[in-house]
């Protein structure tokens, strides 16, 4: 073997270098990112504080510059109505003397701090347009009251300033879409754009109570109402942003305690300035209600400026955070620079010589010499460990070597050869055994371990469905007495889990295992055996009665709130009880237990329903409908009917709704409440969906083909389950490919509730829906939840007015009340409105008073099959509405 070392080597004092130098410039490149990032945080944070101060400015200009607006224009208009100002009390005079004192001087000073903001902020056409709305300003001071000015150009000079601080707004906006992550502040920013809504939407509410005294038109109280929603809606998401609810929540209390407006008028007629303007009590009334709504207007701007300086103060301290990490950072990486440098020097130093002696030593023993002499023992740890390591390879070789040649010679036992060698080889031999003891057993350990998470669910470490299964079997076969099993299935815990994530759903998930395990005890068996599905084994109750007793107990557990973080949420259960006789087996047991609490979940969740004859009787019974239907789908026994909808506002037919029904062979028409609950729960309410879509579309294009100027629209109810679960989009696009039917005729029917789950996505399929020129209605409404807000975001052409208020209403004031409430709701969003189930004169008068749009029921017309509702649709089916308005004015 050659001594000579291999080329390409260097010094190791070399590779020492290279290997503390190369962390060292990682780190200096890692602290100047840093420092980059801290120095673009610092300068994103400055850059946001100086623009939520130029916005605060921006918005201090609206409430001066409103209450001169007012004064201004109602001086306007009484010199251009020609109106004696003795017969009125004039506007500076009559109130608002506190609001007037010192406003002008307070809005010249604002318009100026908001022209100074647009000179900084580079926004020079802005600027100029503010400087010509100023001098417009001052100069109708100088001529009102008495030059005669045109109201059209008095209203100019100030929505003037309006539309330059919305252009402002806008503009700065921009800079929170690109800067707000950099440090964190995206809830302060967005609690401040919210803050600036409200202020914003406050002023357009004023200026719409305002434009009753000093407006050009008539008052439009349609508009005023839609800028009331805007700004308690602006309050609300400000509430749901903020993480201070106090100050939003004391402003919301005074909205909430303002004067409503035109409570008590009694005009004749349009609510005009001379309505308003020439009747003292009118006046007084407008009068108060404009000043208090002026003074809310102030403090709503108290209340941006102190979200504006939040954030600022915020942002402030961000950025001095940022410098001083900065800083921090830069001398970090100087000491460390220092620490290391010495470090290599004495690592350098305390390595060689060692080093050194050991090549020299290993190079002999790698050229076959084992006659050397042992290393001293020095210099640092790991070097001394080497040194060691290369004394006892050097001892075991010549040990070897011994062992080897007495073998050659015979001498020795072969099998007492690994306790003979001194050093680590002897010693791994001999561990060798021992390692393959220990392997062994590790093997066992694993297997064990397997087999327990086999059985145990892997986030609760309770039984799984098999663990549960298994114990079941060994309960069943070894009691001889009766004991109880019972599913839990948590309600409301998918909406929890999709709301707020899997972390705070595995949390809940955890805390419902321990209730469960404290509620049971020793006494019996908890398992979790699907997501949200429990078990229970217990034998201390085995009777109908104390079970349900104790699933009741479990219901009370399980509604306790459930505190995770800073969240507080709730839950209900819905149980299946099934007795365990002797003789049951496991399988059987669980599928009573589940089927019972299916039954508690359709029957409205939150319940506990025992497994028992009737339950296994019905449970037989939606089989048998489920197979029938099945099989009536693919052999065509489904029908279709029509109900025909009348237009209110001509009395003529304006389209019909599609329902379907099932003629069972031998049995005739089944009612569509036994049948549809089973197609809901099996999923074959998707196929039905399809017949009825393309059934529908095939009588739309008849239509046309009879009529090529058929307005008609035909509704057509689908399913929940199919919007959410089914490929509605395409099973629509098929029906209509395949019949050539306008889909501008066809009209789609969601009940209220579908419409509240993943409102996300429903609000995705509807908006294609819609694209296709399908218009979309809500069935049965007024029977839900919705909120405006979800109304709002929702695709919707039509509101369809439950049954059951049209049929309270002529006797029930509360039902008649909510059909106006629905009315006006519809008209605000543009939505038609439909009321069905009108079956008596009265409550055809009554809808046609509340100016409902269509009516559907069967005073009009029943279902029918097509033929029959066809032959009145395109008959002389019409309401007479001359004699009904006629005996609806004479009662």
């Amino acid at each position: 073997m050659s001594d000579e070392p291999r080329p390409g080597g260097l010094p190791l004092a070399v590779y020492l270098t290279a290997l503390i130098a190369i962390p060292l410039a990682g780190l200096a490149i890692l602290g100047a990112r840093e420092v980059e990032r801290n120095v673009e945080s610092a300068e994103n944070a400055r850059t946001v504080a100086r623009t939520i101060e130029y916005q605060t400015t921006a918005v201090d200009v609206l409430p001066p510059l409103q209450i001169e607006r007012i004064v201004a224009l109602g001086s306007a208009r009484v010199d251009e109505l020609d109106i004696d100002a003795d017969e009125i009390d004039p506007f500076v005079a009559a109130g608002l003397t506190q609001l007037l004192a010192g406003n002008a001087e307070r809005l010249d000073e604002r318009l100026a701090l908001f022209a100074d903001v647009l000179d900084e902020s580079g926004s020079a056409e802005l600027a100029a347009q503010l400087d010509e709305s100023i001098q417009q300003i001052a100069q109708l001071r100088i001529e009102l009251p008495g030059s005669d000015p045109d109201v059209a150009e008095v209203t100019t000079v100030y929505e003037s300033v309006l539309s330059i601080v919305d252009d402002f707004l806008e503009e700065t906006t921009e800079v929170f879409r690109s800067n707000p992550a950099a440090f964190d502040a995206e809830r302060l920013i967005l609690e401040h754009t919210l803050g600036g809504l409200v202020l914003k939407t406050a002023n357009d509410e004023v200026s719409q109570i305002a434009d009753v005294f000093v407006g050009t038109e008539n008052f439009d109280l349609v508009r005023l109402v839609a800028a009331e929603a805007r700004h308690l809606d602006a309050i609300e998401r400000t509430l749901d942003v903020t993480d201070n609810p106090a100050p939003i929540e004391d402003l919301a209390d005074d909205r909430a305690a303002l004067t409503p407006f035109l409570t008590n008028w009694a005009i004749d007629g349009p609510i005009t300035w001379e309505a308003v303007a020439l009747d003292p009590e009118l006046y007084d009334e407008y009068l108060a209600v404009v000043l208090e709504r002026l003074l809310y207007l102030g403090e709503v701007e108290e209340f941006v400026s102190e979200v504006g300086d939040e954030i600022i103060v915020f942002a402030d301290d961000v950025a001095d955070d940022a410098d001083r990490d900065t800083q921090q950072t830069l001398l970090a990486l100087l000491l460390i620079g220092l620490v290391v440098l010495a470090l290599e020097i004495g690592i350098v130093r305390s390595f060689a010589r060692p080093l050194r002696r050991l090549r020299d030593h290993a190079t002999r023993i790698g050229g076959g010499n084992l006659a050397v002499e042992s290393l001293p023992v020095e210099g640092p740890t790991d070097i001394q460990r080497v040194t060691g390591a290369v004394n006892d390879m050097a001892s075991t070789l010549v040990s070897v070597d011994s062992h080897l040649t007495r073998l050659a010679l015979g001498t020795p036992s072969a099998a007492g050869l690994s306790d003979a060698i001194p050093g680590p080889v002897g010693a791994s031999v001999r561990n060798s055994v021992e390692r393959l003891t220990t392997l062994t057993t590790d093997l066992q350990l694993s297997e064990e371990r397997l087999q327990q998470e086999a059985r145990h669910d892997g986030l609760t470490s309770l039984y799984n469905r098999f663990g549960v299964i298994e114990r079941l079997e060994s309960l069943v076969d070894g009691h001889s007495e009766a004991f109880a099993v019972l599913i839990i299935d948590l309600d409301g815990f998918k909406n929890v889990n999709d709301t707020n994530g899997q972390a705070v759903g595995d949390r809940i998930l955890l805390e419902v295992a321990q209730r469960l395990t404290t509620l049971v005890g020793d006494d019996g068996v908890v398992a979790r055996i699907g997501g949200d599905e429990f078990l229970i084994i217990t034998h201390t109750v085995a009777d109908e009665q104390g079970t349900i007793a104790f699933g009741r107990d479990v219901i009370g557990v399980m509604e306790r709130p459930h505190h995770v973080g800073d969240l507080l949420l709730g839950l209900s259960a819905s149980i299946g009880v099934s007795i365990v006789e002797p003789g049951s087996s496991a399988l059987e047991v669980i599928e009573h237990a589940d089927a019972a609490v299916y039954h508690a979940k359709r029957r409205g969740r939150g319940r506990v329903e025992m497994y028992d004859a009737d339950l296994q009787a019905s449970i037989e019974h939606d089989a048998e409908i489920e197979l029938a239907l099945r099989h009536g789908i693919s052999e065509g026994e489904l029908r279709l009917y029509l109900q025909p909808t009348l237009d209110m506002r001509t009395g003529g037919v304006a389209g019909a709704e599609a329902l379907v029904r099932w003629e069972r062979p031998g049995l005739g028409l089944v009612s569509p409440g036994e049948f549809i609950p089973v197609a809901e729960r099996s999923g074959l309410i998707i196929q039905i969906d399809r017949w009825m879509l393309e059934t529908a579309c095939h009588r739309i294009a008849d239509w046309q083909r009879r009529d090529p100027d058929c307005d008609l629209r035909l509704a057509v109810n689908v399913s929940g389950r199919h919007l959410t679960d089914g490929d509605l989009v395409a099973d629509l696009d098929a029906a209509i490919a395949a019949t050539g039917a306008d889909p501008r005729l066809l009209e789609i029917e969601l009940t209220e509730s579908q419409l509240l789950d993943d409102v996300d996505r429903i609000v995705t399929v509807l908006a294609t829906i819609r694209e296709r020129g399908v218009a979309i209605s809500v069935d049965d409404f007024g029977t839900g939840y919705s909120s405006m807000t979800y109304l709002q975001r929702l695709p919707l052409d039509a509101v369809k007015i439950d049954r059951s208020f049209v049929a309270g209403a002529p006797d029930q004031t509360f039902d008649s009340m909510v059909i106006e409430s629905i009315v006006r709701l519809a008209a605000a969003l543009s939505l038609e409105v439909v009321a069905e189930g009108v079956e008596t004169s009265a409550q055809l008068r009554l809808v046609d008073g509340k100016g409902v749009d269509r009516v559907q029921g069967y005073l009009m017309a029943r279902p029918m099959p097509v033929d029959e509702a066809e032959a009145q649709i395109f008959g002389d089916l019409r309401i007479d509405l001359a004699a009904l308005r006629s005996d609806d004015h004479d009662s």
